[in-house]
């Protein structure tokens, strides 16, 4: 279990032109210790501790990149909203 849980105010979105869908999703941030136990689950296919600063470099997607910047701002760096962005436990 996370020691603290996050949700961001980015969202991200993707289109699927095999059923014409536009998908919404939002994003949450877990603040876990290199200790606790990772599960994943049959959408993903491995999974990787990477250094904050490093994180950027490994994302693939423009809102992934959104949503990193916001964990570093706000969640990390103790922005203003963040204690209106945590998820009790």
């Amino acid at each position: 279990m996370p020691a603290e849980f996050y949700r961001l105010s980015t969202l991200t979105s993707f289109y699927r032109p095999d059923n014409d869908t536009l998908y919404t999703a939002p994003m949450f941030c877990a603040l876990v210790t290199k200790d606790d136990t990772v599960t994943i689950n049959a959408e993903h296919t491995a999974f990787e501790w990477v250094n904050v600063n490093d994180a950027n470099a490994k994302l693939m997607w423009p809102s992934d990149r959104e949503g990193l910047a916001e964990v570093q701002s706000v969640i990390l760096g103790d922005g203003l909203a963040k204690e209106y962005m945590r998820i009790p436990l």
